[in-house]
């Protein structure tokens, strides 16, 4: 495959995995709000279900036998992927799930998108040189057309708790970790191995806190259905294609295309939690979409 067509590619996943992310965001809420459910319950059982899924997948083969093999026996990558799965994927979940049951989706979902400012200035300066104009007007549009979805402009109309400001800023942290950890363990042995060990070992490891035996909640057909989209299309479909991404256009570009979620958050808003429609929610998503479009124009001409 050719580099063009790798980042277009690259770009199309990490942008699908955001409108997956779309769907877990507005799920949990519902669950959060209406259903009684905790988003450390949720987070754990999850982590355990889409982690178990994912590995019995990769197990099916001897050659995933053999990699799971070697990753338990190598020092440095069963370490990198113990990090992974503390201080990435499950961090990273576990926060912005608190701070959607602290507040809501679109503030939670503004907070954690300060991650590509974070991202794009570790990456200047590993590299020792400035983002190119491209990516600071991407980066530019991507974080102001997110933050007009949520706020309409004012930042007055954020209702923010200390609990929801304080888990989404580690939201934001942890979602830096997040994209940069797996990156060479996705290269050895593959995003779905690596993605579905990350998982598994954050439940696990949660499970010794969270007990997720124990039910919290109502549980109905309706909370069953929110939670079996969280755990396929918002979980298992969305990890995949956006750890994909992040391996063929890098970190900074793949956050920057998984701000597609917070406009897929606004479409449900609308359509199922009847949440009202106003212009401004409109100029946040050209704003997306312009960013996404510039991003994928300029790795067609690399």
């Amino acid at each position: 495959m050719s580099d063009e067509k790798k980042g277009k590619l690259g770009i199309f996943l990490a942008v699908f995995g955001g409108v997956c992310w779309g769907f877990s965001g507005i799920c949990g809420q519902f669950l959060f709000q209406q259903r009684g459910w905790t988003a450390k319950w949720l987070v754990t059982v999850r982590l355990l279900t889409a982690g178990m899924c994912m590995v019995l997948y990769v197990l099916r083969n001897s050659q995933g036998r053999q990699s799971a093999k070697t990753v338990f026996t190598t020092r440095n990558d069963f370490l990198r992927l113990v990090a992974f799965s503390i201080i990435g994927m499950g961090m990273c979940q576990y926060t912005y799930f608190s701070a959607v049951e602290a507040s809501n989706a679109g503030t939670a979902t503004v907070i954690q998108y300060t991650a590509p400012i974070l991202i794009m200035l570790y990456g200047a300066l590993r590299a020792r040189k400035m983002p190119t104009a491209v990516e600071f007007c991407a980066l530019f549009l991507s974080v102001g057309g997110t933050f007009l979805l949520a706020t309409h402009g004012q930042l007055g109309s954020m209702v923010i708790s200390k609990g929801a400001l304080f888990w989404g800023l580690l939201s934001s942290v942890a979602t830096v970790f997040y994209n940069l950890i797996p990156i060479k363990l996705m290269d050895k042995f593959g995003t779905i191995f690596v993605t579905g060990w990350g998982m598994l070992i954050a439940g696990i490891i949660l499970s010794f806190v969270v007990k997720p035996w124990n039910l919290v909640g109502t549980f109905d057909a309706k909370a069953l259905g929110a939670f079996s989209i969280i755990i396929v299309v918002g979980t298992i479909i969305s990890f995949i294609s956006y750890l994909k991404g992040v391996q063929l256009i890098g970190a900074t570009k793949a956050s920057l295309c998984g701000s597609s979620e917070p406009v897929m958050a606004m479409i449900l808003s609308v359509a199922i939690m009847g949440v009202p429609f106003a212009w401004m929610d409109f100029v946040g998503m050209v704003c997306i979409v312009i960013a996404v479009t510039a991003l994928s124009l300029a790795s067609g001409k690399r």
